[in-house]
């Protein structure tokens, strides 16, 4: 049980490393939280443009998808506060997918494709431009 915990940790923190060379590669600054915070309830990337737009991403690198059980476990480290929580994964061999309530999209692209001008006293401006495609 052991050899199983501490190679879940591996692969866990393998794919935070991973999740950050991506964003990295995209232009974002973006670091494992658990370096930095390495409290409990900590978003497990710490990412300046996503808690700007309000998001905590939780990273998870395993074969069998447990959504409900890693979106609930989000949805309580963002708990008494106005983060939405962000569930990026990925499996073997496949592309990685985030996902986050239906609701928290919404409010992110209509910010996204918001006037900057509405957003420049709260300091939010979009720096993406929405008519370009962003790719991996």
């Amino acid at each position: 049980m052991t050899a199983k915990r501490i190679n879940s940790k591996k692969k866990g923190k393998a794919g935070e490393l991973e999740a950050c060379a991506i964003l990295r590669k995209h232009g974002f600054q973006a670091a494992r939280s658990q370096q930095y915070r390495g409290s409990v309830d900590s978003a497990d990337l710490d990412v300046p443009r996503f808690e700007r737009l309000g998001l905590h991403p939780e990273v998870k690198r395993c074969e069998q998808v447990r959504m409900k059980q890693w979106f609930d476990k989000s949805r309580e480290d963002v708990e008494g506060s106005s983060l939405n929580p962000v569930v990026i994964h990925k499996r073997n061999r496949e592309p990685w997918y985030v996902t986050m309530e239906f609701g928290a999209f919404l409010e992110l692209i209509a910010y996204l494709y918001s006037d900057p001008v509405e957003y420049e006293s709260g300091g939010r401006v979009p720096t993406h431009n929405p008519d370009e495609k962003f790719r991996l």
